[in-house]
């Protein structure tokens, strides 16, 4: 019993330390976002900014700025998964 608060709690430290340097690096990323599509069987990418009115057409040339929107996504996507496992844990902890 003690060993699994034990765990809980180093767990929710790590996450925590994890969700402050996740919402660091979004603070860094690019604004807007990046929508993908196929057409004839190749992928294209958009980069749409200024709150979604306007949009570029990405190319090869424009190949860090598609891996840092790749990246804010994963970002923003993890950050809530964790928010969300630290509220669980957070609950978990409480009950034990």
């Amino acid at each position: 019993m003690r060993n699994f608060k034990y765990e809980i709690q180093k767990d929710i430290e790590l996450e925590e330390k994890l969700l402050m340097d996740y919402e660091r690096q979004l603070m860094e990323m690019p604004e807007g976002n990046l929508v993908s599509y196929r057409k004839n069987n190749k992928l294209y990418y958009k980069y749409c900014f200024g709150q979604g009115t306007m949009q570029k057409h990405l190319g090869k040339e424009d190949g860090d700025l598609i891996q840092r929107l790749k990246r804010k996504a994963y970002l923003k996507k993890a950050i809530t998964y964790l928010k969300k496992n630290l509220n669980l844990q957070g609950k978990l902890l409480k009950e034990y």
